[in-house]
This record gives C-alpha cells, sequence and structure tokens, in this order.
C-alpha cells in the first residue's frame, strides 16, 4: 500500500515537468515523473538507437514490467509514476532502446510476450 504525499503534506501536488531538454551531444533529459519531484532520466544516442537510464521508474521490474500500474510506498505521486511506467515501457518497445536504471541490475530490453510485457538481460 501506498500513502499519497497528501496524507502527510495536504496540499502537495505533484511538480510540474518540463519537456524533453538536450543537455549535451546525444544526451537528452527526459522527464519521469511521479516517483520523485524532479524525477528524470537520459536518453543517450537517439530515439531509434538509444540508451535509457531511467532512473528509478520500477523498483521491481518483474512485477511492474508486466503491470505497470503496481506503486510501491516510495512512489510519491502512484498514478503519475504507473502513468510513466506505461509510457517508458511503450518508448521503449517501440524504439528498441536500451534500458537502465537503478534496481534493473543489467541492462535490459523491453519484449512484448502474449499479453504482458517483460524485461530481457541482454548483457
Amino acid at each position: 500500500m501506498s500513502f499519497p504525499p497528501s496524507a502527510i503534506c495536504p496540499g502537495l501536488k505533484p511538480p510540474q515537468m518540463r519537456a524533453p531538454d538536450m543537455v549535451g551531444d546525444g544526451v537528452e533529459l527526459i522527464p519521469l515523473p511521479g516517483h520523485t519531484h524532479g524525477h528524470c532520466g537520459f536518453l543517450i544516442g537517439t530515439r531509434e538507437d538509444g540508451l535509457l537510464l531511467w532512473g528509478d521508474v520500477m523498483h521491481l521490474p518483474e512485477l511492474q514490467a508486466s503491470d505497470p500500474e503496481v506503486s510501491i510506498i516510495y512512489d510519491l505521486y502512484p498514478e503519475q509514476a504507473a502513468e510513466t511506467r506505461i509510457t517508458a515501457l511503450r518508448d521503449c518497445l517501440e524504439a528498441g532502446f536500451i534500458i537502465g536504471g537503478g534496481h534493473l541490475g543489467r541492462f535490459m530490453c523491453a519484449e512484448w510476450n502474449d499479453s504482458a510485457c517483460r524485461l530481457v538481460p541482454i548483457l
């Protein structure tokens, strides 16, 4: 069970995230809202052939890849975090990104298996 921040700090709302922004040659800052204030990742390379370092988009990849609406207590905005997971997985499936994140343990790619997404190690 996740407690919304408003239960602790009434009136707290998710921050507005800015659009993706280039921060260097071939490095794009990607807003990934929901986990914490200002949570973002980096796309290294291009949108057609890149490495997405998505930080804490998922804490339980085996579960959350197949059911991205599952949130944990550390997601300050569970609904927004779930939307971000859905969007990130869709983008990874469509573009074929390599994915790296704090809780993945290794580089992964996303694949569709029957009726659900799963993350598959590539290295």
